[in-house]
């Protein structure tokens, strides 16, 4: 009988699979940039970051406290880097209390932000 090693590699993170916001946006000013960027992760089934992951992500407004007349500025959409878009330059055009935004991308489970406002 023989003993020995086998070398194997185990990749710890599995296939992109959901979006998560790391940064949620912040209440702004009606037509000023949202400050900080708003970031959104690629995350694989385990809620691990896939530093791989260059997938465009979308973002648009989920509650528009204005019915829907409401516009997002900025530049969408984003190719993730190291596994994280980032939203440098996002605007609201209108006032409103508990907007959300919604992210997406792909065949990606999308994410919701938390509730913000804009004044």
């Amino acid at each position: 009988m023989s003993s020995g090693t086998a070398a194997h590699q185990v990749d710890p993170f599995g296939a992109a699979a959901s979006l998560q916001f790391s940064v949620q946006p912040s209440s702004v000013l009606a037509g000023a940039t949202i400050t900080p960027a708003v970031e959104v992760q690629i995350l694989d089934a385990f809620g691990n970051l896939v530093t791989s992951a260059t997938d465009a992500v979308t973002i648009a407004i989920a509650n528009d406290p204005n019915g829907g007349s409401s516009v997002l500025g900025g530049t969408i959409p984003v190719s993730a880097v190291g596994g994280v878009a980032t939203f440098s330059d996002l605007s609201i055009d209108l006032t409103g209390v508990g907007f959300t935004l919604s992210a997406g991308s792909g065949v990606l489970a999308g994410a919701t932000s938390s509730a913000f406002d804009v004044q």
